[in-house]
């Protein structure tokens, strides 16, 4: 006679919020029940809660973001491979109204969400996607025909909700020093601008991604083409931009002389080391953007001008260049020349390979699964 073991339920949905992802998704289809669990906002906090620990101790896979109409899921270890490919939600056909579309740039993770938008030959027609890669939800948000220069992710950790902020210029202004932002707040479906405009040339913006730390977005500018930034009470230097996601302000941090290479072949990416702002300097770029010597510069105590300090320093090998992809831990991601993909320790200094030929690949971003609605019901 068979025996019918039950298992506690409290049992049940303790091996389930450990699954992985898809595998949690899958016990949707069981019952009412599990799909009412797996759905509710205090099984999602607390598989968010148990992802949060393992995510810190493991930076093994990762997205490669290659300037095209997809992204690929890379798995490093003993047998480095692309795992899959995922199509972003802002892929179209290669034409759409006269205009081509393709991935630009990826922003995240937060929390599992990503921000993703893609390039235009028309800079007032890009689109901008909050997606979830592990769950298929995605949302593509009412820019209304914004010029974007810039655009953020991040949290309001008072309010609990997601934010995109998007630097943007009016196209009636082209000419003048001024920028705007408009925030989206993704948790509630609203949309805001805010008040103050920036007194900042246009188009002097580094990098269009901002990176989300201490509960803003960064951005790192260069010195401005058209004179000093008398808004902010700088000097022509370069300075970092950053957007409080709670407070909804701005603020802007000199970088102080000998943080960065200010001659006309050279390049800085901001990004997170060890919890502190970080800037790549990159120095001695050719004509394809392409180094063999990168500068780590951390700024240890945030909003300090005189904490920022050389920590590393990334030398290729004699006769190589390549150029910077991300910083994911303590692994310095490079494409070189020939189109592989290289990582180097910054603390053992070693190196690793990867069997992986891709000219397309523009940045690599950490990988991580969660099942955060982009909408909480």
């Amino acid at each position: 006679m068979a025996i019918k073991i039950s298992f506690p339920e409290d049992l049940i949905e303790e091996i389930i919020i450990r699954m992985p992802v898809k595998s949690i998704l899958r016990c949707k289809a069981l019952s009412k029940h599990y799909y009412s669990l797996i759905c509710s906002q205090c099984f999602i906090l607390r598989h968010l809660r148990l992802g949060k620990l393992n995510n810190n101790k493991l930076f093994d896979r990762s997205f490669l973001s290659p300037m095209l109409g997809s992204v690929h899921l890379f798995e490093r270890g003993r047998h480095p491979k692309v795992l899959e490919r995922i199509p972003c939600i802002v892929e179209g056909s290669s034409n759409v109204d006269g205009h081509y579309h393709k991935i630009q740039s990826i922003c995240g993770p937060v929390d599992g969400l990503y921000c993703v938008m893609e390039t235009n030959n028309n800079p007032s027609r890009r689109r901008i996607a909050v997606w979830n890669p592990a769950t298929r939800e995605h949302f593509i948000l009412p820019t209304d025909d914004l010029c974007i220069r810039a655009f953020g992710f991040g949290h309001d950790c008072n309010k609990n909700n997601y934010k995109v902020v998007i630097i943007y210029l009016l196209i009636s202004d082209m000419f003048d020093k001024k920028l705007y932002f408009y925030i989206f707040d993704v948790s509630e479906g609203e949309r805001r601008n805010y008040e103050e405009c920036l007194s900042l040339d246009p188009w002097i913006i580094e990098s269009d991604v901002g990176v989300f730390s201490r509960g803003g977005c960064h951005w790192v500018c260069p010195p401005s083409l058209r004179g000093n930034n008398t808004a902010s009470g700088f000097d022509t230097g370069y300075t970092i931009l950053a957007f409080d996601m709670s407070k909804e302000t701005h603020r802007i941090f000199p970088v102080p002389g000998g943080v960065v290479d200010e001659n006309e072949w050279s390049t800085n990416s901001i990004v997170t080391l060890n919890g502190c702002l970080a800037l790549i300097n990159t120095q001695g770029m050719d004509m394809e953007g392409r180094s063999s010597c990168f500068n780590v510069w951390v700024m240890e105590e945030y909003g300090v001008t005189e904490s920022w300090m050389l920590l590393y320093r990334v030398s290729l090998p004699p006769g190589t260049v390549g150029q910077f992809l991300g910083l994911i831990g303590d692994r310095f991601f490079v494409a070189e020349e020939e189109g592989w993909l290289v990582s180097y320790d910054l603390r053992s200094k070693d190196d690793e390979r990867y069997d992986i030929v891709d000219n397309n690949i523009c940045h690599i971003v950490p990988y991580e699964e969660s099942l955060v609605r982009i909408f909480a019901s």
